[in-house]
């Protein structure tokens, strides 16, 4: 799906030309946005980010941008050149002091902090982050069925408020439930829904006769890759 983006900031205007909403602020909004991205489980809204960082005794900082790892592969100290790709750590001693440096490097993370199980050296990391604006406000897909569904949910939850303390008809609230409910099912269906090439490497990564070692360590760059039968 081709990326197109708007700012939160055209939301907020969108939603306050209700009068009833004229109260919304810029970071209520974002609290919303980020709960129905969740909600959602929208896959692609995240932009992937490609990015070489160096940590020095067990550990580095993540990027400031840094929302949902991908995959981390060491960079050789000799020919700086990237080796095969990590794996999670699965051991519950890793940061143990009595631990000595294996060959078998993984990592961990830990808040805003990689652990690694090599003391010194440089990682090459696959990442999502959340596009910013120039003013640094979340921006979100340019699509009217990912803005309507979204604008539904705020008002939703806001009526759901006004409702409470008697301020609005049931009718009203009712009404927005049924358009929310409308509007999220056909946002959920069009963002999951694969571009024909994306559903060409679906096709090839499942129908394969013969499947494929070790994707993990070359960052699955073959997975999608067409099987060609050969008869001799």
């Amino acid at each position: 799906m081709s990326k197109q983006y708007i700012s939160i900031k055209q939301i907020l205007d969108n939603l306050t030309y209700n009068e009833l909403l004229k109260h919304l602020t810029i970071d209520r909004v974002i609290v919303y946005s980020i709960d129905f991205i969740r909600i959602m489980g929208v896959p692609e809204l995240s932009e992937k980010k490609i990015d070489i960082l160096e940590f020095d005794n067990y550990r580095c900082v993540l990027p400031c941008d840094f929302e949902k790892i991908i995959q981390i592969r060491l960079i050789d100290d000799i020919y700086d050149k990237p080796t095969k790709a990590l794996r999670s750590t699965t051991n519950s001693f890793d940061l143990s002091t009595f631990n000595k440096e294996s060959k078998d490097f993984t990592y961990r993370i830990q808040g805003n902090v990689i652990v690694f199980s090599k003391e010194k050296g440089k990682a090459e990391i696959a990442y999502k982050s959340m596009p910013l604006d120039e003013d640094g406000y979340p921006l979100l897909y340019n699509n009217s069925s990912f803005t309507r569904a979204l604008e539904l949910y705020i008002t939703k939850a806001e009526y759901k408020l006004l409702f409470d303390l008697g301020k609005l008809t049931m009718q009203s609230y009712e009404y927005t439930c049924r358009e929310y409910a409308f509007a999220a099912a056909n946002c959920r269906t069009e963002m999951n829904m694969p571009t024909i090439d994306e559903a060409q490497s679906i096709f090839n990564a499942s129908g394969r006769l013969v499947r494929l070692r070790d994707q993990h360590a070359t960052g699955y760059k073959h997975n999608g890759q067409s099987e060609n039968l050969k008869i001799h």
